[in-house]
């Protein structure tokens, strides 16, 4: 966020525009990739990914459930999982799948942290006025909950390149999962 002393007032521009819509298209591609390797990893046998009953339960969760499901998964199975024992290179690909779950775990992470911003983002009041001034280029992004017995309050103004980190994020998350998770799916449906 800018730290100059001069204000404007607040209001969206195409960019702030451009960058929400943005990060609402990769969450979805986000969405999509964490399904994808969680199905995968439940169903390794099935390489087209029709998965009739897998499949719809698994998107009838929520994104925060098939993420945490994804993660649990990742930390709980040894890389020996992956690699059938008598299996091709299995010295060589237990080293490579190890390197390879702790890049996944580290996606993973990236995804967790840019849901939780991207929901920030998506589940604010944003106060656009002529009256209402900040710094330039920037929206005030308001928004309250409670919380127990007490309530939170979060007020921030935001740059259209901050929301558009996110969604850079979110790129960076899609990538490692899918070339990861794809890569682990293959190597097992040719060993199974």
């Amino acid at each position: 966020m800018p730290t100059s002393e001069t204000v404007e007032p607040l209001k969206f521009t195409d960019e702030h525009y451009i960058a929400l819509g943005r990060m609402v298209v990769q969450f979805q591609e986000l969405e999509q990739a964490i399904t994808i390797a969680l199905a995968q990893f439940m169903q390794p046998k099935d390489i087209g990914l029709a998965l009739g009953f897998t499949h719809t339960v698994i998107i009838e969760l929520s994104f925060a459930t098939r993420l945490k499901l994804l993660s649990n998964f990742v930390e709980t199975h040894p890389v020996t999982h992956f690699i059938p024992p008598g299996s091709k290179f299995e010295e060589s690909k237990s080293e490579e799948f190890l390197e390879e779950l702790n890049e996944l775990r580290d996606g993973l992470k990236i995804a967790t942290l840019a849901e939780a911003k991207r929901n920030g983002l998506i589940h604010s009041n944003w106060l656009t006025s002529s009256q209402m001034c900040g710094p330039p280029g920037t929206v005030l992004r308001f928004k309250k909950r409670a919380k127990g017995r007490s309530t939170h309050q979060t007020i921030e103004f935001v740059t259209a390149a901050e929301i558009l980190s996110i969604a850079e994020e979110m790129q960076r998350a899609i990538n490692i999962v899918f070339k990861i998770t794809g890569r682990l799916h293959m190597y097992l449906h040719t060993q199974i």
